[in-house]
């Protein structure tokens, strides 16, 4: 049977951020195989959450219990990975130093991502600055990948020590509104730990 690459399109796209494969961990990872196209799939609040924590750094966030983790990672530049019947997740995490070319913030990093997507024919529909509910600011955007029909959502986020993420949703066009609450969830769940609030409200 035909198999939908789901993290083939995200793993074109994470790559940019690797400056090319120049990461520190430059092998490639292995492509997820997952469920026909159209595979029936439920995802979605009502079936519950699970806890991501970094391994390496303070981040953590809510994602959909229904994923399950892929073995096998960390390996090429990515923290993690989660796929369940045509729906994927891969978490990116690194420190800005290892990615000059970046700049050293998250808008930097967020626009040159933006301009490689349009360039791999992705469509970027929507990119807005947002704020978690503990208060960190974070980048969302969403993409429609129209020629593999996958539609997905991304959180960008880095912290005040360089550290930043990269969190990545992607699901068959036709079952993406089933992703996009439990998506919004993680961003609004997302932890920084690290980050000690002032008085004024600002780290």
């Amino acid at each position: 049977a035909f198999l939908v690459l789901v993290t083939s399109v995200a793993l074109a796209v994470f790559s940019l951020a690797c400056g090319g494969g120049e990461s520190p961990s430059a092998e490639t990872p292995e492509p997820v195989q997952t469920a026909p196209a159209g595979t029936p799939v439920k995802i979605g609040p009502a079936l519950g959450f699970a806890r991501y924590e970094s391994a390496d750094h303070p981040f953590s966030f809510d994602y959909p219990a229904q994923l399950e983790a892929i073995p096998g990672y960390p390996q090429g530049g990515f923290a993690a990975a989660y796929e369940n019947e045509g729906v994927g997740l891969l978490i990116r995490e690194w420190r800005f130093s290892d990615l000059p070319k970046f700049g050293g913030t998250i808008a930097e990093y967020a626009s040159i991502i933006t301009q490689g997507m349009v360039e791999l024919g992705i469509e970027v529909t929507s990119l807005e600055e947002i704020t978690t509910d503990t208060g960190e600011p974070a980048i969302l955007m969403f993409f429609d990948a129209q020629e593999v029909d996958q539609t997905g959502i991304r959180i960008f986020y880095g912290n005040r020590d360089g550290v930043a993420i990269d969190i990545g949703y992607s699901a068959p066009s036709d079952i993406f509104q089933q992703l996009r609450l439990p998506a919004m969830h993680s961003a609004a769940t997302f932890s920084d730990t690290s980050t000690a609030v002032t008085e004024s409200g600002r780290p």
